[in-house]
């Protein structure tokens, strides 16, 4: 038996903005309802928000590029930092099955975004993984 998956229904859009934006996006995320992660380097800022999230903000960004149809696939175990390899097992399952993916982390575990067209394809690969339950440090 596979690791348990959550995977909520929400369409999330993945979001690029001009790093100077990164304050005006943060006062706007307060009322979003579901997944939001915010990451900032020197080169952008990174939204990942439901897609109805965006839309209501899109105006306000008109230089933002947008990756949108995307479904979330959330790991329920919590990964010990100590950990090796999970994602790289999961980014080859799902490699060798043709699914691109866009790689999250919180403090407690792992998810990814897939296409929503690959959804039930990615999610019918990971349930049935034998690998993914015999990874070290899983157990």
């Amino acid at each position: 038996m596979g690791i348990e998956l959550h995977t909520p229904p929400e369409r999330l859009a993945i979001v690029s903005l001009p790093t100077r934006c990164f304050r005006e996006i943060l006062s706007t995320l307060g009322e979003v309802d579901g997944l939001v992660q915010l990451t900032r380097d020197d080169a952008e800022v990174t939204l990942i928000l439901p897609e109805d999230g965006w839309a209501a903000r899109v105006t306000l960004f008109p230089e933002a590029r947008l990756v949108g149809g995307r479904r979330l696939i959330q790991f329920n175990l919590t990964l010990d930092f100590a950990l090796v390899g999970f994602l790289a097992e999961v980014t080859r399952l799902l490699a060798a099955a043709g699914i691109s993916i866009f790689a999250i982390s919180t403090w407690r575990t792992d998810g990814i975004l897939v296409p929503v067209e690959s959804f039930d394809q990615a999610v019918r690969v990971l349930s049935t993984a034998p690998s993914l339950p015999r990874i070290a440090g899983m157990e």
